[in-house]
């Protein structure tokens, strides 16, 4: 049995692969069978190995286990049964851990901004009355029509008069 080498890391909140490559010499027939042995002090978990090719490679296939284990180092081992004999040929330790998760929330503002002074602008209306000159020679329409009493015909004909001298200038 190999002694325990390397410490594998892997993620609880997902599904993983393994692969070993694993040769048998001096037997006449085939592992019965590979297995993944990972446990703790209170339980242990088996995963069978599927041949994964040539060259002897086992694959072993671990399901999401964050709701199996908690976060922590598990001793491991790959054990190969073979003509009614048990063999552990490499031991190791799995890292089992969850993934790095940020969370970001907002917060309300505590810094007090100093207050600013409370700028405030009125505005008054300032009336000037523009000085009325008299033109000579000409009226407007309204002193001609409020100095006589005209028919609506009449006020057609001199709002055509009044504008008649206004294009003239």
């Amino acid at each position: 049995m190999e002694p325990m080498l390397e410490t594998i890391d892997l993620d609880c909140e997902e599904s993983q692969e393994l692969l070993f490559r694993v040769k048998v010499e001096g037997a006449e027939q085939a592992p019965a069978k590979i297995r993944l042995v990972c446990e703790s002090e209170n339980i242990a978990y088996m995963f069978d190995g599927h041949d994964a090719g040539k060259d002897g490679l086992v694959q072993f296939n671990l399901p999401v286990m964050k709701d199996k284990l908690k976060e922590g180092v598990y001793q491991s081992r790959v054990e190969v049964l073979i003509e009614n004999r048990y063999f552990a040929p490499v031991q190791f330790q799995i890292n089992f851990k969850k993934t790095i998760k940020v969370m970001a929330e907002s917060v309300s503002n505590f810094v007090h901004k100093p207050k600013q002074p409370e700028i405030t602008v009125t505005a008054a209306p300032v009336v000037v009355e523009k000085p009325t000159v008299k033109k000579t020679g000409q009226e407007s329409l309204r002193t001609r029509y409020g100095q006589r009493q005209l028919s609506e015909d009449a006020v057609l004909e001199a709002a055509k008069l009044f504008v008649k001298d206004r294009r003239k200038k």
